[in-house]
């Protein structure tokens, strides 16, 4: 049991109370009686932090679909008496880039103070040097305020592939090395692992897999490819979210695939066509 709070007269709380099935949001009388179910464990998934202000006022912070970085502020109303929901939910905040946690409001509950968190990835550009031994001339490459994280080379090593939210969800670019300008490969479905074949005709990822945000290591997830030069994409195969797909450089035509066992115990490659 955790995140308490408690009514404006005293008499109720709203609670999380955590079982095998995941967490789920109740209030309950102090003087007995059955709880309210406010969110079930399959709401909780996307619910950060939740608090009960004056007038019945619930407010919450919930993460965007198939996001896992940007959360907005949500309302709805308890009955006070009965902790059972009032109307609708209402969306109060339309923010991006973000997610905001640890809430807390003054004793009017005019007033809501929270914690506001982001995160991006940053990749950098350097030059080799003195055989290798040196790093030099290093910059923030791209020099763009979105998350840009870089995840394979091209074989002539003029661009390489992105994974980046520039578009508000995240997909894969493909960034020159000479341009400002980043050309789209994937930007929907996309769920990680972006990898360019030994005889670069073909991207190679894992398809984004169902909410929760952060999947199972054993939930079913498909693998695709598209033509490096734009296409539809087409599914490979199917392995799990925690496999992973890598590929070696021209002239081998090898590419391969990491799977976990359910055990745990292990973990199997095999070499894909």
């Amino acid at each position: 049991i955790g995140r308490v709070n408690w009514s404006s007269d005293g008499q109720r709380i709203l609670y999380v109370a955590t079982d095998q099935s995941g967490d789920t949001l109740l209030t309950r009388d102090l003087k007995g009686g059955l709880p309210t179910v406010v969110f079930a464990p399959s709401q909780m998934k996307r619910v950060n932090d939740v608090r009960w202000l004056t007038g019945g006022r619930l407010i919450y912070s919930m993460t965007e679909k198939g996001s896992i970085n940007v959360c907005n502020l949500w309302e709805l109303r308890l009955d006070q008496h009965t902790g059972k929901l009032i109307g609708r939910p209402r969306q109060l905040t339309h923010w991006s880039r973000f997610c905001v946690d640890s809430l807390s409001a003054t004793s009017d509950g005019k007033k809501l103070v929270f914690a506001k968190r982001a995160g991006r990835i940053v990749s950098y550009l350097g030059q080799l040097a003195d055989g290798g031994a040196q790093l030099q001339a290093v910059r923030h490459f791209p020099a763009t305020e979105s998350s840009d994280g870089a995840a394979d080379w091209k074989g002539d090593s003029k661009a390489i592939v992105l994974v980046s939210d520039r578009g508000g969800d995240f997909g894969v670019y493909l960034q020159p090395l000479d341009q400002n300008v980043a050309e789209p490969l994937v930007t929907q479905g996309y769920g990680g692992n972006p990898r360019i074949t030994p005889d670069e005709k073909w991207l190679l990822y894992r398809a984004k897999t169902p909410l929760p945000a952060f999947a199972a290591p054993d939930q079913a997830a498909a693998f695709m490819r598209m033509p490096v030069g734009g296409g539809a994409a087409e599914q490979v195969l199917t392995s799990t979210a925690a496999a992973m797909i890598s590929c070696a450089r021209a002239p081998s035509q090898l590419c391969a695939i990491a799977e976990p066992r359910g055990d745990h115990k292990e973990v199997v490659v095999s070499v894909l066509d």
